[in-house]
């Protein structure tokens, strides 16, 4: 089993990897080794990366990584004060 969501997500919405990609910020194969962590590999995408997935795909970060407690609201504050931070 998959330890994120994205694969799943990303044909919902009909995009190629390469789409979500560029939505994203990132490369195609970035997005394929995303879609390919196994639930029991300790391999992880940043917070910053699930937030940007969860607003790209309207829905929660928890959604996307089931591990994750936090509220849109509360990722999108954390995202927020991270950059205003940089």
């Amino acid at each position: 089993m998959k330890k994120y969501l994205i694969k799943e997500y990303r044909q919902e919405f009909n995009y190629t990897q390469a789409q979500l990609a560029e939505l994203v910020g990132c490369d195609q194969p970035m997005i394929a080794r995303w879609e390919n962590i196994e639930e029991d590999s300790n391999k992880t995408i940043s917070n910053e990366n699930i937030i940007k997935l969860a607003k790209i795909f309207n829905v929660k970060p928890s959604q996307i990584d089931p591990s994750i407690k936090m509220s849109m609201v509360e990722a999108a504050a954390a995202f927020s004060t991270k950059i205003t931070a940089l």
